[in-house]
């Protein structure tokens, strides 16, 4: 039981910060790109262009609502499988202290880190995170 506990425990947490970060990159990714740039790509006839300018027709709204919905479900059903793990394997004393370790973790591992590295690598994101974000909305 306690290795099926830990199995557990480790897997909704790695689960709940991999799909939020991968969230928080395709939001700053997103946000980043500028309309004028969407535009030179489409100019230039790069793939991107048409790509982006449809993802970012309407402000963006429908990627961004996509993203936004699938990172709160990582971070509601993360911590609530985290919290019912540490309950499960090691008692309702430890439920404050990993709830501390997993909001901690969360906003550095799964909200700073990514943002900062979509929002500085953009450019060099822009292609696959179109393609991934195209595919899920």
């Amino acid at each position: 039981k306690f290795n099926m506990n830990l199995t557990l425990l480790i897997f909704y947490t790695a689960l709940a910060l991999g799909v939020s970060f991968l969230c928080s990159i395709l939001e700053a990714v997103v946000l980043s790109i500028p309309n004028t740039q969407v535009a030179v790509w489409q100019k230039d006839g790069n793939k991107r262009g048409d790509l982006w300018s449809k993802l970012k027709a309407d402000d963006a709204v429908k990627p961004l609502t996509a993203i936004l919905t699938l990172n709160t479900i990582a971070h509601t059903m993360g911590a609530a499988g985290v919290g019912s793990e540490v309950q499960n394997q090691f008692g309702n004393e430890y439920l404050t202290i990993a709830s501390v370790i997993l909001t901690l973790a969360v906003l550095f591992l799964s909200e700073i880190i990514p943002k900062t590295l979509g929002t500085a690598y953009w450019r060099q994101l822009s292609l696959i995170t179109g393609v991934l974000l195209n595919w899920i909305t």
